[in-house]
């Protein structure tokens, strides 16, 4: 628990950064793009105090260690390299702290208190300190940000309601649409504005969750005191809510249902798994060490982690899923559909159908699938409904999702295990929110390498496959159906009481073997004959009981009680049946960890994930070794007892007869008949093909990866079109936020964001450029986006909305006549008119004496000179007679081609005209080009010279200035002999003057 010195600390700080909000951002502001400045020594000058130092922060980027009275600060710059560092290689603050003592030191720099000893650690906790409260400053900015974009995302939501022409069409239908957190977070899976999709179409979302007991926490760390409220985790009284709100449903009586999946079968998957199980042994042991268990992660497709819950109860309690399941909902439209795929979800399904824990509204809009590698774990009852493998619609997704991001997470585990409970939610959701980040950064590598070996390599192989078989399609499907039903009704799991038994069976049995080896082994050494004679009978009485204990036991079981379609059979058939069936069913239990091993063992094939390292690669391993004969020595016995079956069989029978299994491993992961019960009850019709016969099976499989790949690939485009219409619309958003006065002080920020947005349209647009008509996808979003924008700067401007009467035009170019002050009045209004007149004429009528008159030539590649100027954007060599028609006068070209010639009237026209109409189709300046009207350098001497209110409204009139909030107008001082700019800010009432 913090003490009170920690506390008032805390306060402090609290109470210290809002002030320097403002400061870090005028820093951040002064600078971008320019070299890190070395420290001035005038700092050294001011006072320790705080307040001095916040003051200088701003000047020279410095961030104090103590929030009062600070004695050291460190660099901004510094610090952000820092917290560039975590997001790669986690909490680095000791690491780092010990390398800046060592590096100070070998320059012959050394701290020392104050009687002069050596300091150990002096920069470990004040870089910490500055590290942790710099991130929340980071925090608080970005907060204002994500406001100020969300301000924006609403205007435009208002906006589309209130357009007709906007509901016309689905795709700027901004009403219906997940919450700008869930957008911003995976823009292919919430992106969307059409909901509805049913279960068998895959519903709208795909979404994964699990749990990890690996980030454990220790009470020893601490509870520490929050830095900021963390959007990524859950908070406690929202998931003890949840747990209260379970606890009581679960007191009324069960629903009556109709279960898709036999009870038994999901009580044999409820034993299977320890997070089913609570784990409460082990956490009962723990409970004094650890108080938090691990973290529960929800998850998208596309392995963006979404929201965390604190595990701090034994196991995966189903509270903490359903809370996740709830805030999803609580940011999703009424009309969307969800797949959860979660590793035990067959049980969570059970309990949701059981008790009203979710409401109907929920509960009709959710379907349970298993995750892919998970579901293996599962009785083959429980798979056929719950694999996402064997659902319609489901595509490829997997719901490993999570299991990838516990991998990116696993260099935080021994750094929050002793850290404080506050900093261990901080850490892991920095963390988080930049592997989310990155992921959707490559979003378009992950759609387009999903496609190229999820689709179209998997669907190729299936396809060779199908027609390797010879069965029609249409068949295949029918046995398919045919099967799914046969095996999910067959009474083929046995009474607990009667499992029991046969296990005792089989001990017996086990016994009886090692009885016979004795027996051989006696016989194959020489002994004495009378002492021979007395182990051989010692060793013959001992089979004889057991084989009598055996059948007595067998005997009481009464089997036909439990199986009445067995009456007739051979008994000796039966038992073998029985112990094929019991046995198979632990050769599984014994493979699928085997799995799950040998997965672990090989997570860093292919860079999939990290290494084990070293000790934990042996550990596995020997692990691996241990438990392989076991299971070899199972899968020998089961296939003997198959050849017992099968030479005891009789046509009469009409069961189908179990498969051997082969004994190598890796054989064994890809055999299906692996996961499939044995019969112990015989078919009322002759055995089916699809049991039988080996090519239905094979197409079975070959139909089931067709229609995944298939699914899948539709899949792809719906979030490719949902990738570029969320990004128009998100480009809109940054947009509008943009044009607010009020968040001026943000404006790098929001610049910086916006051109994430453009760098990551690049990256989407580079990996699926080939694939699907991406860019033309995203230029159509953007354009709706456009419109959506223009429409709102009409509707902000108010008073302006109309176009204005012609004799207001006279009145404001008048008042831009006076732009400048005193200098641009007397050169523009003295009383030399005769002067001005002939200036402003010579200038805009000029050419070189020496050419000879010609008509107007179009500006096109042949005359074409890229400007070199580096304070000038290079123009791209373009034709500008097919885009845009500007037309300069041959001399007026030679002055625009030259580095000494000054550029007049015209050639500033011209060339703000043609600047305009190209950043209008760059991304990065496109927002600019429609927002602002730029006026000719021929309006002003319109006005001054009274040209009339009908000439002069025709000429302003093309501007549309009335819907621009920024107008720029170029103005020629006469006396001088040079432009300035005059460049107007309307809502605001702001006039800047360039000179």
């Amino acid at each position: 628990v913090p003490d009170q010195t920690a506390i008032n600390l805390w306060e402090t700080w609290k109470k210290t950064l809002p002030t320097l909000i403002d400061d870090l951002l005028v820093y951040y502001s002064s600078a971008f793009g320019k070299p890190v400045v070395a420290v001035s020594e005038k700092v050294q000058d001011c006072c320790p105090k705080f307040g001095c130092l916040k003051r200088t922060s701003s000047k020279v980027g410095l961030f104090p260690t103590s929030p009062s009275q600070a004695r050291t600060a460190i660099s901004i710059e510094c610090l952000n390299f820092y917290s560039a560092l975590f997001e790669r290689s986690c909490d680095a603050v000791t690491a780092m702290a010990a390398a800046m003592n060592s590096f100070y030191s070998r320059r012959g720099f050394r701290m020392v208190n104050i009687k002069g000893d050596e300091t150990r650690e002096p920069f470990r906790r004040g870089l910490g300190y500055a590290a942790e409260w710099l991130e929340t400053l980071h925090l608080a900015i970005d907060d204002r940000m994500e406001q100020a974009v969300a301000k924006a995302d609403m205007k435009l939501i208002n906006l589309s309601s209130l357009s007709p022409s906007a509901q016309t069409s689905a795709s700027t239908n901004f009403t219906n649409q997940c919450s700008l957190m869930l957008r911003q977070l995976c823009p292919a899976c919430f992106g969307m504005t059409e909901f509805g999709k049913s279960m068998e179409e895959g519903c709208d979302i795909h979404v994964s969750t699990d749990g990890c007991f690996h980030h454990r926490h220790l009470v020893s760390g601490g509870e520490g005191l929050p830095v900021s409220a963390l959007k990524q985790i859950l908070p406690k009284a929202f998931v003890d809510e949840i747990g209260a709100h379970i606890q009581t449903v679960r007191k009324s009586a069960p629903k009556q249902r109709k279960p898709k999946v036999p009870d038994a079968a999901i009580d044999e998957c409820q034993s299977s798994y320890i997070a089913a199980e609570g784990d409460k042994k082990r956490s009962a042991l723990n409970g004094s060490r650890y108080d938090a268990q691990g973290w529960m992660a929800l998850t998208c497709r596309h392995d963006v982690p979404l929201m965390l819950a604190n595990i701090d109860t034994p196991g995966e309690q189903q509270k903490y899923s359903i809370a996740l399941i709830m805030w999803l909902f609580s940011q999703l439209p009424s009309t969307a559909t969800v797949t959860l795929l979660y590793d035990i979800a067959c049980v969570l399904e059970r309990s949701i159908e059981l008790y009203d824990i979710l409401s109907v509204d929920i509960a009709s809009r959710i379907q349970f699938a298993t995750s892919a590698m998970h579901a293996y774990g599962h009785q083959w009852a429980c798979q056929l409904a719950n694999n996402p493998r064997f659902m319609k619609g489901l595509g490829l997704s997997d719901g490993e999702g999570v299991e990838r991001t516990w991998s990116k997470l696993r260099k935080l585990i021994p750094i929050v295990r002793a850290s404080s409970l506050a900093k261990r939610a901080a850490l892991t959701a920095r963390q988080l929110a930049h592997i989310g980040t990155e992921a959707v950064i490559s979003l378009g590598d992950w759609v387009a390498k999903r496609h190229k070996n999820g689709v179209l390599e998997r669907r190729g192989k299936a396809q060779d496959q199908l027609r390797k078989c010879g069965v029609p399609i249409e068949e295949l499907r029918r046995q398919w159906a045919l099967q799914k039903d046969t095996q999910m009704t067959i009474p083929s799991h046995s009474p607990r009481r009667l499992k029991k038994q046969l296990d005792t069976v089989v001990s017996l049995q086990t016994e009886m073997e090692k009885v016979e080896e004795a027996i051989q082994t006696a016989q194959s050494i020489s002994l004495d004959p009378p002492i021979l004679a007395i182990i051989m009978g010692k060793l013959s009485d001992a089979r004889a009981e057991l084989t009598k204990s055996a059948g007595l036991l067998y005997s009481s079981m009464n089997m036909h009680d439990y199986f009445p379609d067995l009456d007739g059979l051979d008994h000796e058939f039966i038992k073998l049946l029985f112990l094929a069936q019991d046995l198979k069913t632990n050769v599984r239990h014994r493979a699928i960890a085997s799995f799950f091993e040998w997965d672990r063992l090989n997570q860093a094939v292919s860079g999939k994930n990290q290494t084990l390292g070293t000790k934990l690669y042996q550990q596995t391993q020997n692990s691996i070794k241990k438990r392989q004969p076991a299971l070899v020595q199972a899968i020998r016995q089961y296939n003997q007892y198959c050849l017992q079956l099968e030479a005891s069989y009789r046509p009469t029978y009409r069961i189908p007869l179990p498969a051997a299994l082969p004994t190598k491993i890796a054989q064994l992961k890809g055999e299906s008949d692996l996961m499939e019960d044995v019969w112990i009850t015989p078919p009322h019709v002759d055995p089916p093909q699809w049991l039988d016969n080996s090519n239905v099976k094979a197409g079975i499989q070959a139909v089931r990866s067709i229609d995944r790949s298939e699914e899948e690939e539709i899949r792809l485009g719906f979030e490719v079109s949902n990738m570029c219409q969320s990004h128009g619309r998100e480009l809109a958003a940054v947009d509008v936020a943009l044009l607010q006065n009020e968040n001026s002080s943000i404006n790098l920020q929001l610049l910086q964001y916006r051109d994430g947005l453009i760098s990551r349209k690049d990256r989407w647009a580079k990996a699926l450029g080939q694939t699907h008509q991406f860019l033309t996808k995203i230029q159509e979003a953007t354009k709706i986006a456009e419109r959506t924008l223009q429409q709102y700067q009409s509707i902000q401007h108010g008073s302006l909305l109309k176009p204005p009467p012609p004799s207001l035009n006279r009145q404001i170019m008048e008042i831009s006549m006076t732009f400048g002050g005193d200098s641009v009045n007397s050169d523009l209004m003295g009383d030399d008119v005769d002067l001005v007149e002939d200036l402003l004429l010579m200038d805009i009528l000029s050419e070189d004496l020496d050419e000879p008159n010609v008509d107007n030539v179009t500006l096109s590649q042949q005359h074409y000179s890229v400007i070199t100027s580096p304070n000038i954007r290079t123009l791209p060599q373009v034709t500008c007679q097919n885009d845009f028609d500007i037309k300069f006068m041959e001399g007026d070209f030679k002055r625009v081609t030259s580095k000494l010639a000054v550029l007049n009237s015209t050639c500033i026209d011209n060339l703000a005209k043609l600047l305009q109409r190209l950043n209008s189709k760059d991304p990065a300046y496109r927002v600019f080009s429609l927002t602002s009207a730029i006026f000719s350098t021929q309006h002003i001497v319109q006005t001054r010279y009274n040209t009339s209110d009908l000439e002069l409204w025709q000429a302003l009139e093309p501007l549309k200035y009335w819907t621009k909030p920024i107008w720029i107008i170029p103005i020629y001082q006469p006396r001088r002999g040079q432009w300035v700019l005059a460049v107007v800010y309307i809502r605001s009432a702001q006039i800047f003057l360039y000179d």
